[in-house]
C-alpha cells in the first residue's frame, strides 16, 4: 500500500492511474496491468492507482485481484481516492498523487488510463460544482 516502496524497490517499476477500477473495464485493465500483459517483454512491473470514489468497493477490487491471480501478479495496487464529481476532489487526487511521486513512495507515473464514467438514462445531473 502507499507508503511501503522505498526508493530501490522502484527499479524498473512505473506507475498507472486507472479511473474507475473497481468495476467493469477499469477492473479487467487494472487486472491485466497487475499481471504483466501490457508493454511486452521489457515493460516495466505496473504499480496500479485504482483511483475510485468508493474506498471500500477500490479495496475490495485490489483484495479480489490478488486473491484469484496471487500466482501470476507481477504488479502492485493500492487505492486512491478520486470523485470525479467533483473539482476539488480531484485537485486532492492530484495533489495526494504528485506528494507520492516526489517522496519516492511510488515508482514515476508513465500512464493514465481514464476509464470512469456515469450514464443518466433520466435526463442529466450535476456535479458539486454546478457544472453538467
Amino acid at each position: 500500500m502507499q507508503g511501503e516502496n522505498k526508493v530501490e524497490d522502484l527499479e524498473g517499476r512505473a506507475t498507472v492511474v486507472v479511473t474507475g477500477a473497481n468495476s467493469g473495464l477499469g477492473y479487467e485493465c487494472a487486472k491485466s496491468l497487475m499481471r504483466g500483459e501490457w508493454g511486452g517483454k521489457d515493460a516495466p512491473r505496473w504499480h496500479v492507482i485504482m483511483a475510485c470514489r468508493d474506498q471500500a468497493r477500490g479495496e475490495e477490487a485490489i483484495a479480489k485481484i490478488q486473491k484469484e491471480e496471487k500466482r501470476n501478479l507481477k504488479g502492485t495496487a493500492e487505492y486512491m481516492h478520486c470523485e470525479l464529481g467533483s473539482l476539488q476532489a480531484v485537485r486532492e487526487f492530484a495533489a495526494s498523487l504528485v506528494e507520492a511521486l516526489k517522496e519516492g513512495r511510488i515508482p514515476p507515473l508513465k500512464a493514465l488510463v481514464l476509464n470512469a464514467g456515469l450514464q443518466f438514462v433520466n435526463g442529466f445531473s450535476y456535479t458539486k460544482d454546478g457544472y453538467v
